[in-house]
């Protein structure tokens, strides 16, 4: 209110010398919790132009003139007042943790270029306020408790699992699965604890994600100088249910301000690990290049989920892969080669890994099998033909 008071008076002198105004409005309102009629304090009220149907896609709102979005806090008695704001139509968006967003499920994408349908139901959920120049537009809003899913994730020996990603979906009116923007940066904390707040009514599937990945380092030190260059990363989710296949998973139905409990247990005893080669299948001989996948069978949609995946070594000539869960898979390898490689030094006074140079003297047709998984295993080999000559290629990667 003192801001909005000095504003005025900054502006009573300008009238008197018979200025113009500035064309600007306001905004003012309260912000109440539904659950506890209490008010919502220091909470951000948001005001985002309403957007142009008539207006061409790659253009802005009418009402956005210098002025995309204005974010003000609420005070501490959960009234706002957002001055200087340009003659126009705009969503009201009040966001207090744990209470429902109605631009939960949307992205400034959605909003500012939405379909007619999308449109429709934004104007349907979100509230609106019409500014008009050298006067104070009204608006109440009335926040709902969201639900929330909350858990521990723990390894099968009983230890908690910090610091995985946690990630939720959400089943549209249509039947497909989305990402939830909510649940995009939640870890599971140091006592295996995980908590995402702020979700609307609908079913969801819940994952965390396990990841091991290992770098080179130029220097340990980092700064100037310093590189780093990601050489392998193993990738695998588990699913609410215990289970490493997203066909399996336990969907989790929430209702209005609804707190569901949903603890995870990795269970790390049916992860396996595999090594082997590619060979020539007309004379034996080692494959040094080539990438091996391991797809799990097609489910009932009629989709499968890669759940292991390798690079043949450059060093040794073998492939490895880790975290491979057990179950019957389709093998599928493509891309494989006999080459010769050659390194490539960086220039000097460089600071970088060598390059490889890479020559591809025989290519070899790619290769589909089932494979089990009950155990670890070594030594597998995959006999692969011989694909139909081609001219000689030379590739230089980092």
């Amino acid at each position: 209110m003192r801001t909005f008071v000095a504003a005025l008076a900054l502006l009573i002198p300008f009238a008197a010398q018979g200025q113009k105004p500035t064309p600007y409005g306001a905004v003012s309102g309260t912000v109440t919790c539904i659950d506890n009629n209490l008010p919502a304090r220091l909470i951000d009220i948001t005001l985002q132009p309403v957007p142009d149907p008539k207006a061409p896609q790659t253009a802005r709102s009418a009402g956005d003139a210098g002025q995309v979005l204005s974010v003000h806090q609420t005070h501490l008695d959960g009234t706002f007042l957002i001055p200087r704001i340009a003659p126009g139509r705009y969503y009201v968006v009040a966001q207090k943790p744990g209470y429902l967003s109605p631009v939960a499920l949307y992205t400034v994408e959605d909003v500012e270029h939405p379909s007619p349908e999308l449109r429709k139901m934004m104007d349907e959920v979100i509230p609106q306020v019409t500014v008009v120049a050298n006067q104070t537009s009204s608006i109440d809003l009335r926040l709902a408790r969201a639900a929330s899913i909350s858990g521990v994730v723990r390894w099968d020996d009983g230890s908690p699992a910090p610091g995985l990603s946690v990630r939720l979906r959400h089943k549209g009116k249509d039947g497909k699965w989305t990402d939830t923007k909510l649940a995009s940066r939640i870890f599971s904390d140091d006592l295996g604890r995980f908590r995402a707040a702020g979700l609307p009514a609908a079913e969801y599937q819940l994952a965390v994600r396990i990841e091991s990945q290992n770098h080179l380092e130029q220097s340990i030190f980092g700064g100037r100088g310093s590189t780093s260059t990601s050489r392998s990363v193993e990738t695998l989710y588990v699913y609410f249910g215990d289970t490493f296949f997203r066909k399996d998973a336990k969907p989790i139905e929430l209702d209005d301000g609804q707190d569901a409990t949903a603890d995870l247990t990795i269970p790390v005893s049916k992860l396996h690990t595999l090594s082997g080669a590619l060979v020539d299948a007309s004379n034996g001989h080692v494959i040094n290049a080539g990438s091996i996948t391991f797809n799990t069978l097609p489910a009932a949609d009629g989709r499968s989920e890669e759940l292991g995946a390798a690079e043949v070594d450059a060093d040794d000539s073998t492939f490895r892969i880790e975290f491979i869960p057990e179950g019957t898979y389709t093998v599928h390898v493509q891309d494989a080669r006999d080459v010769i490689r050659e390194l490539v030094p960086p220039p000097a006074g460089r600071v970088d890994f060598p390059e490889v140079k890479e020559t591809v003297l025989k290519r070899h047709s790619s290769f589909d099998a089932p494979y089990t998984v009950e155990n670890d295993a070594a030594g597998i080999t995959f006999p692969l033909s011989a694909a139909k000559p081609a001219a000689t290629v030379t590739a230089t990667t980092r």
